[in-house]
Order: C-alpha cells, then sequence, then structure tokens
C-alpha cells in the first residue's frame, strides 16, 4: 500500500533521483560485462567454437574461442581470466611472462573484405591490450597474416599478399629489427597456412595443392624449395593439408581436412629428407586446427575441434581435455551478481516507468495540457504495434524477395558452369589449374557482385562413394579445391543431386547468419555433376528492414515533438494575448508579440543545430595553416565568440538608433549571413558567413534582453523573463528538429534558404512592431526612453525595481578583477560550459562518422534537451534545498562522469545515457550556477543587468572554446584527453572552492574594518 502511494506522488522526490542513477548503475554494469546468460550453466562455463588452444606451461592454458572474440586463461580447466575485447582472432602467442600477442583481423561490416590484420599486446594480469603493429588494405578478401610466434624474445610473423611472402621480426613495441622477403606469384592465394620454426628461423608452409614448402632465412635467402608433394603419392591422392605448426624440434604437425587425421611429420636431417608420418590422436571432427607449444624440454599440440579443446603431447597422449572446464569462485561471484543485476534493473525501470505516468497526468493539467499529452502517449503506443508488425511482414517480403533473386541467379550460374571442367577436378591438388581456372571465371563472370557487396558464390559436389561434400571453388579463392560440408549443408546437397532442383535455405556459422539458395548444374545426360551455392548475410536483410523502420520510427517520435512544441506555443501564445489585454499599458507592446519573436529567433538559429558542424567539416578541404581538427572547428567557434560579443553592444546600438532599426539591422545580417552558407563555394565563405550570422543573433539576443528588462522594470514582475525562457527553448527544440526533418529531404545548403526567410519574417516583423506601437528612437519616445538607456542606466533601472544599489563607478575591469568573479567565471562557468559542447558539437560528427543522418542526431540532441527542459523546476528546487551552492559541484561531477564513461565505452548506448546524464545535469545546473553567481556582493555593486551580460559573455566564449577542446580529443586518443580534461574540470572546481572561501574571509575583514571606520566617524 506504502508503494503505490509513494507511486502517486506528484512530484520527483530525492528518492526517485538515488533510484534513477541506482537502476541506470545496475543496468549499466549488466550491459558492460553481459555475460548473464551463462548464469544457467553455472559452474560449467560452455567454450563456443573453439579456434586456438595453446599450453603455456604445466598448468596454464589460453584458448581463442566465441566466434574468435574472446581469450580464456585456464589453470587446470578453470577459468582464470576472461576477455571478450576482441574482433576475430585468427593467431596467438605467449611469451615467458604470460603476455599475449595475437593477430587480429578487421572485416568490413557487412561483407566479405578484410579492412586491416592488427598484431596486438595483451596483459591478462592488468587487462591492458595495446595495437603494436598493422597492416591495412583496401580490396582485400582474406587476411594476409599469418603464424605469429615467440622466439628468442623476439615477435615472428609473416604477410603475403598476390606477389610475395615477407618474414618480419619485430621487438615487443612492434619495431621491425629484421625482415625477409620472397617472390611468389599468387602467394595469398594459393598459401594454405605458414610457420616459423624455432630452429633456424625459416618457414615452413602448405599450399592448397598439397605441396609442403619451405622459405630459408639463414642461408640460400629468398630460396624456396618443395620438401614434400601428396600429388606424387597415388594412395594419398584426396590429402588436403589444412594447418600446420613446428615444434621446437623441428617436427611438423598438420591437419589433413580429407581424413580429419592429425600427422606429425620429422625428417632424418636438416635437409628435409625421408619425412616420416605419424598419427596423433584419433580421427578428429570438422576442419580443425593445431597449435605447438615446448616446456619442460617437451612438446605439445594444442587442437580445437567441434567447438572444444585437446592438448596431446609428442606421443600422442591426452593431457587436457576441455570438454568441461569451469568458472573460479571471482567470475562465479560476478556471474551470480550481473544475473541479479538484470533482473533488479528490469524491476526498477518498470517502477520508473510507472512513476513517469503518475507524474505526468496526476498534476493539475489545463485542458490542451492533458490533451496533448494523451495525444502523444496514445500515438506513441499505436505507432510503435504497427512497427512492430510492419517489421516482421516486411523483413518477411524482403527475404522472400531476396531469396529469389538468389534462385536466379544460382540457376544462371549453374549454366554457364563447362561440366567438362568440373568433372575434370578429381583431387585437392587440381587447384589452379586450366580447369580450376576455367570454371572459377565462368562463376564469377555469370554473376554480378553490384547486387550485394556481401554475395557469396561457391561450387559444392557431393562424392558418392565416399559419401563426403565438399566445396571445391570459391568465388574469391580463399579456399583449394577441398573443403568438407557437414550437417544440415551437407544434406541439402545431397537432396539437390536426387531431386535434381534448387534449394533454399539458411544457416549460422561463426561468421554470422545466412541465407541461400542451391541450384544443380547438368551435364549433357541431365545427370547433377555440382551444385552452385549463391548466398548472402542474412544480417544484411535484417540491417536493411532495420534501419527503414529506425528512420520511420525516429522521424515519427521528432514530427510527435514537433507536433507537441509547436502545438505547445500556439497555446501560449494565445493564452498570453488573452490574459495580458487587461494588464498592458497603451502602446505598449504585447508579451505575446514579445514571445512569438523570441520564438522566431530561437527557432531560425537552431534550424540548422543538428548537422552544423557536419556541414562546416564536410566543407574544409584543407590547405590552411592549422591543424584539420582546428580548422574544421574554427568557424563555429568564431560564431559563438561574436554573439557574446555582440551582446555587449546592443544597449549602444540602440541608443543611437532604435529598437526597431536594431533590430531590423541583426535580422539583415544573419540573413546575409545565411544566404552566404547556402551558397557557399568554399570553406572562406562558410567562415564570413557564420561571422555574420553570430553578429546578427548576438544583437538579436541582446536587444530582447534589454527590451524584457525594460517592462520587468517599468511593470516590477519579472514575469518576462519566464516568458523569454520558455520561448527561447521553444524555438530551439521545434528549431532542431525541424531542420533536422528538413536536411533530409533537402539537403543542408537548403535548410539555410529556409533560415533566410525566417530572418526576413523577422525584420518585417520588427518594422511592423515599431509603427504599432511607437518603438523607435529611444530620444524620441517617452514611452521606451528607458529601453534606449546606456548600460550603467539600465542597470540602475533594473536593479532598482530589485531592490539593489548600483556602484556606477565600479568599471568593468575592477569587478571582473575580482577574486570570487574571476574564478567563478573561468573555474566553473566557462569549465562546465566546454563541457556542454559535446551535445552540439561533438555529438553531431561522432553520429555522422557511424552512418546515421542528422535525424539520429536530433533525436539524440532532443533527449539531451527534454530532460533539461522538462527536469529543470523539480530538480532545480530539489538541488538548491538540499545542497545549496554545493549543486554546481554535484552538476559539474555528472557531467564529467558522463564524458568519462563514454570515453570508455563508446558506442550508441552509452552516448544515448551520456547525454540524459549531462541533460539531467543542466537541468539544475543552468539556474543554480546563475543563483550563485547573482548572490555574490560584487554582481549587485556592479548591477545585475551588466553582470548578466558579462555571465552571457563568458558562456559563449565557452560554446566557442568548446569545439576546439573537442575537436581536438576527436582527433586524437579520445579517453586519454578526456581524462586529462576531466581531471583539470575537478583541479578547478577545487581550486574555486578554496578562493571563494579565501574571498569570502577577505570580504568579512573589509566589511569589519569598514564597520569600525563608520562607528570612530
Amino acid at each position: 500500500m506504502k508503494i503505490f502511494l509513494y507511486l502517486r506522488k506528484k512530484k520527483i522526490r530525492v528518492n526517485d533521483l538515488i533510484a534513477i542513477i541506482f537502476i541506470i548503475g545496475v543496468a549499466l554494469l549488466s550491459y558492460v560485462n553481459g555475460d548473464y546468460n551463462n548464469f544457467f550453466n553455472a559452474p560449467n562455463i560452455s567454450v563456443n567454437n573453439a579456434w586456438v588452444a595453446l599450453q603455456q606451461d604445466k598448468d596454464t592454458t589460453y584458448v581463442v574461442d566465441n566466434n574468435r572474440t574472446r581469450i580464456l586463461t585456464l589453470k587446470d580447466n578453470i577459468v582464470n581470466h576472461i576477455n571478450d575485447d576482441f574482433g576475430y582472432i585468427d593467431d596467438i602467442a605467449v611469451d615467458d611472462k604470460g603476455i599475449i600477442y595475437l593477430i587480429d583481423t578487421s572485416w568490413e561490416a557487412d561483407s566479405f573484405k578484410v579492412s586491416a590484420d592488427t598484431i596486438y599486446s595483451y596483459n591478462p594480469k592488468t587487462g591492458k591490450k595495446k595495437e603494436i603493429f598493422k597492416s591495412s588494405y583496401k580490396t582485400a578478401t582474406k587476411h594476409q597474416m599469418f603464424g605469429i610466434k615467440i622466439i628468442d624474445n623476439k615477435i615472428h610473423v609473416v604477410t603475403a599478399n598476390e606477389s610475395n611472402l615477407s618474414h618480419l621480426i619485430m621487438d615487443k613495441k612492434g619495431k621491425i629489427t629484421d625482415s625477409y622477403f620472397y617472390t611468389m606469384n599468387s602467394a595469398v592465394t594459393v598459401l594454405q597456412d605458414i610457420s616459423v620454426s624455432k630452429k633456424d628461423g625459416s618457414l615452413i608452409a602448405i599450399d592448397k595443392r598439397g605441396k609442403l614448402l619451405r622459405f630459408s632465412t639463414t642461408k640460400d635467402v629468398g630460396k624456396i624449395d618443395e620438401i614434400f608433394d601428396w600429388t606424387k603419392l597415388d594412395k594419398d591422392k584426396m590429402v588436403e593439408p589444412y594447418r600446420l605448426d613446428i615444434d621446437m624440434d623441428s617436427n611438423i604437425y598438420l591437419t589433413d581436412i580429407v581424413s580429419n587425421k592429425l600427422f606429425k611429420i620429422s625428417f632424418e636431417d636438416d635437409n628435409f629428407k625421408n619425412p616420416t608420418f605419424e598419427t596423433i590422436g584419433k580421427e578428429h571432427e570438422g576442419n580443425f586446427k593445431i597449435k605447438t607449444s615446448s616446456f619442460d624440454n617437451k612438446n605439445y599440440i594444442g587442437t580445437t575441434d567441434n567447438g572444444s579443446f585437446k592438448i596431446y603431447d609428442s606421443n600422442g597422449k591426452v593431457v587436457r581435455d576441455g570438454s568441461s572446464i569451469k568458472y573460479n569462485n571471482y567470475y562465479l561471484f560476478i556471474l551470480i551478481s550481473l544475473f541479479i543485476a538484470r533482473i533488479i534493473a528490469c524491476i526498477g525501470g518498470l517502477w520508473l516507468l510507472i512513476r513517469l505516468l503518475f507524474i505526468l497526468f496526476a498534476n493539475k493539467l489545463t485542458t490542451p495540457q492533458l490533451l496533448s499529452r494523451v495525444v502523444f502517449v496514445s500515438i506513441l503506443l499505436v505507432s510503435s504495434i504497427i512497427t512492430i508488425q510492419l517489421f516482421t511482414s516486411f523483413y518477411g517480403m524482403l527475404r522472400n524477395e531476396k531469396i529469389s533473386k538468389l534462385e536466379m541467379l544460382a540457376n544462371n550460374a549453374a549454366r554457364e558452369i563447362d561440366t567438362d571442367s568440373l568433372e575434370n577436378i578429381t583431387k585437392p591438388s587440381d587447384y589452379m589449374n586450366e580447369d580450376f581456372k576455367q570454371i572459377h571465371n565462368s562463376l564469377n563472370t555469370s554473376l554480378d557482385y553490384s547486387y550485394d557487396s556481401s554475395m557469396y558464390a561457391n561450387i559444392v559436389r557431393w562424392d558418392k562413394e565416399t559419401d563426403k561434400v565438399y566445396d571445391i571453388v570459391f568465388y574469391d579463392n580463399s579456399i583449394g579445391a577441398y573443403y568438407p560440408l557437414l550437417g544440415s549443408e551437407a544434406d541439402e546437397v545431397k537432396e539437390v543431386y536426387k531431386k535434381k532442383d534448387y534449394v533454399t535455405s539458411s544457416s549460422s556459422t561463426e561468421n554470422g547468419g545466412f541465407i541461400y539458395a542451391k541450384a544443380p548444374i547438368l551435364n549433357n545426360s541431365g545427370d547433377v555433376v555440382g551444385v552452385v551455392e549463391i548466398g548472402t548475410w542474412s544480417a544484411t536483410i535484417r540491417g536493411q528492414v532495420t534501419k527503414i523502420i529506425q528512420d520511420i520510427i525516429i522521424q515519427l517520435i521528432i514530427w510527435l515533438v514537433l507536433i507537441l512544441f509547436v502545438y505547445n506555443e500556439i497555446f501560449e501564445i494565445l493564452n498570453l494575448k488573452e490574459k495580458d489585454e487587461k494588464k498592458r499599458g497603451s502602446g505598449e507592446m504585447p508579451l505575446f508579440m514579445n514571445r512569438a519573436v523570441i520564438f522566431m529567433v530561437f527557432f531560425a538559429y537552431n534550424l540548422p543545430t543538428a548537422f552544423l558542424p557536419v556541414f562546416v567539416s564536410n566543407m574544409y578541404k584543407g590547405g590552411w595553416p592549422v591543424a584539420n581538427s582546428f580548422a574544421k572547428s574554427m568557424p563555429i567557434s568564431i560564431n559563438m565568440i561574436l554573439i557574446g560579443l555582440s551582446a555587449l553592444t546592443g544597449y549602444k546600438i540602440m541608443k543611437y538608433f532604435s529598437f526597431t532599426k536594431a533590430m531590423i539591422f541583426g535580422a539583415f545580417m544573419t540573413l546575409i549571413g545565411d544566404l552566404m552558407l547556402a551558397i557557399s563555394p568554399n570553406y572562406v565563405f562558410i567562415l564570413i558567413g557564420l561571422m555574420l550570422n553570430g553578429m546578427g543573433v548576438g544583437l538579436q539576443m541582446n536587444l530582447m534582453h534589454s527590451i524584457n528588462s525594460y517592462i520587468a522594470a517599468k511593470r516590477k514582475d519579472n514575469t518576462i523573463f519566464t516568458i523569454y525562457q520558455a520561448g527561447s527553448l521553444s524555438g530551439i527544440m521545434v528549431g532542431m528538429s525541424f531542420g533536422a526533418i528538413l536536411a533530409d529531404y533537402i539537403g543542408y545548403r537548403n535548410v539555410f534558404f529556409i533560415t533566410v526567410l525566417v530572418w526576413a519574417t523577422i525584420a518585417f516583423s520588427s518594422l511592423y512592431m515599431g509603427k504599432k506601437y511607437g518603438v523607435k528612437k529611444g530620444e524620441d519616445n517617452t514611452q521606451l526612453n528607458e529601453a534606449a538607456m546606456n548600460d550603467e542606466e539600465m542597470a540602475k533601472v533594473i536593479n532598482k525595481a530589485n531592490g539593489q544599489a548600483t556602484d556606477k563607478t565600479m568599471s568593468t575591469a575592477s569587478f571582473l578583477l575580482s577574486l570570487r568573479i574571476l574564478s567563478f567565471l573561468v573555474l566553473i562557468l566557462f569549465m562546465y560550459v566546454i563541457t556542454s559542447s559535446f551535445v552540439y558539437y561533438y555529438v553531431p560528427i561522432y553520429i555522422d562518422s557511424l552512418g546515421y543522418g542528422s535525424n539520429i542526431t536530433c533525436l539524440f540532441i532532443m533527449i539531451n534537451s527534454v530532460c533539461g527542459i522538462y527536469l529543470s523546476s523539480s530538480t532545480t528546487r530539489l538541488f538548491s534545498n538540499k545542497f545549496g551552492n554545493k549543486a554546481i559541484y554535484i552538476s559539474s561531477g555528472i557531467s564529467l562522469v558522463a564524458l568519462m564513461l563514454f570515453a570508455l565505452l563508446p558506442s550508441i548506448n552509452i552516448l544515448l545515457l551520456a547525454l540524459f546524464m549531462l541533460g539531467f545535469s543542466t537541468s539544475f545546473g543552468t539556474a543554480t550556477r546563475l543563483a550563485v553567481f547573482s548572490k555574490i556582493p560584487k554582481v549587485r555593486e556592479y548591477g545585475l543587468d551588466r553582470a548578466t551580460g558579462v555571465y552571457d559573455l563568458t558562456e559563449r566564449s565557452g560554446e566557442a572554446v568548446g569545439p576546439l577542446v573537442f575537436a581536438a580529443l576527436f582527433a586524437g586518443n579520445f579517453l586519454k584527453g578526456m581524462t586529462i580534461f576531466a581531471i583539470i574540470s575537478i583541479v578547478a572546481c577545487i581550486l574555486f572552492s578554496i578562493l571563494s572561501r579565501v574571498a569570502i574571509f577577505s570580504e568579512l575583514k573589509k566589511s569589519k574594518k569598514n564597520k569600525k571606520n563608520n562607528k570612530k566617524k
């Protein structure tokens, strides 16, 4: 009952904030360490598709599994360490200190192309991972780095391409100390695996035609010797070596994927003569891998097949069986904790949702406000249901369409294959002979790979005598003329042979999920002699559908928010007009018109917010004598600075002209600036356009502040400032949302033509207001004489209305050099505003780098803004009451935690959380900082209005420096740079706390001295 009563409370309480922070924390914990699914298998851990197993010493085993993304460190089959922060590990080596060196292959998204091979060092004890060497590729379809080993404390690795082979020797920092090169045509195509001999540093390789090769590095450097050829042995004509490694005694171990056996090959001397073959272990399953190691003067061989691993000694005895391994107590505790955290997060999330609904609907709302919320929630629910149904049906339709296309492509390719050449390929050694090349060319030329970049094609055969099914041709030559297929894939090939008709299906492998079509290749007699399989990533289809649905949902949300704000703005303006009619004096500007102009100014200025950093960045083509990151952010920084500087000149311009003329002048300045942006042929136009925009916007904002200050002073009512705050926030939200939608429909440049029209509307509206309400030059109009006052006179009027005294003689320099003022502006306000620049500068560029459009950017910034707007009243009251002036440190702390969280775990999900936290920080931080500033005695002496101008200028300066800071962070190591920035910010807060206490002590001492002097007088 008490829980229900608490849920019905209308206001946000401290307990709610604590609950939000706690629930976000536990949810993030389970997200970051998302191994909770294994809870039901505990205490056993599943070895998922083991790829490499290496026995380092008597007790320690290293295993690469989980589709090559995870490394397990085992002590006697007990998990001692887990790390799954890798992409696609191909091979590993471990030094005598337990540091792992690994080759990690990077694949392009949803395609079969390799973008890079990278060598990392990884310390399981500290968790430190470091890139030490990298090879990047443009058109590679397979990895080109092989056989990493640690020999004499040096890293040995082999790289191959289409023309040569390189044996690189480097230190543990990745610096190449020696290298050997071998000329070999199609090296990366024909070579299957390569290993380095610890004894003499020579390379031993197997190629896909069944040959064993040696590449000398000691004498006859560059010489390639053929030391064995299976094709010369009739009884072994169906042998296909797949993986090999060499032990410390130069024995060669290799796997045969035809017989599924592991062979040990030894030679009578160093000249590799008279090989002796020995079988290690029993028959294995699948395409198994091996890795040798040596300790205690003994050799060990790690094998991985059927998803698990085994470690053999050189005599074939199993010394470690990985079919059953367990978590240690530490990981078991973490696993249970994560599972509990997920349950708590789910229950807590439901609790927060119910609380939110009560808060939204339990407060007293006007009929239009209630209606707008009901409509918003209803449309959101209905659209969500429709979207789920749409996703399901559309995915099925697109998948069926894709399969039909694959069927057609497979049938077309099957008809193009020369069946005589196909039947001539009878053994693995036929790889790359004339018949093979003819079939391979037919397969590739008959297909249009532009249809789908992730498409693959291969030719499969069923040997009825041996009942084996195997690939013989693959479109990118990544396999040889023999590669066995097992399970359902083999059954489907047999079905095609029997039915003489195509089969369509889907499967899942360690590389992901696929959909495919298999079509029969018929000879002249109508018999099936092979099968063509054409397939693609199933993730590609799902990704296409998800992107379409995602775009629909995002645009729907943006439109809903846009309609909600526009509806609310129209209602507020009409409501303001009705209420103000009775209070407004003759010739006085109506408040509703004032709000309309404020809304339009902020609407126009924020139309490009969601894409401006990307637009400016794309326009910069280089050539300036500054860093690229600085040049790309400089126009936006200058725009911000000029807004702040122009804000200081508004009073003086209005003094010599009039409010109307000054507003028109500012509007036309921004109009010209945005027109230059719309037609900009180069970066210089962008720079000048944003300079004009900054000066014009700053002038208009300052003029609106001036007229609002006058109205507040005359009416002795601060309602006008609330109107300004609400109108500006509404303009920001609507402008940003509408600009993002327009950008996707009409392009970035054309949005600026829309802003030009809005600025022109503001100019003509100002002219209309000037004629109707007598807003003329200050000296000619007693009604608004005070509105044209200089800074000191205006400050005097405002402060008089607020019961404050103004020191006319205090100069701006004296004010700024005051210890409390200067320390607050620089150490608190300036540093915080730099932090908030992350939202408007860094977020658009980061989201664009991920391939998302301005809609996503707008949605994310909108989440941040909505948090700041809707939580402001409750959080400001709550934090001010509970913590007083210390709330400014809490606000800065939350912001820094948000940015550090994103720096540590950069992803779209963490970015969403960080923006929510930043919005939460802004919701009470902005008002609290202004309140702390206004309470400083020097502010009251100098004049609140004048001091607010300085405050605004400092904010704009921070907004100007912010893009430069985050541009530098984006260009370098973001985590390192963000850590330094966070430390500087924390030191700034501590320093301000100390300096403010010193200043307060000094002021109290001075005050006591003045009182004593007054008493003496």
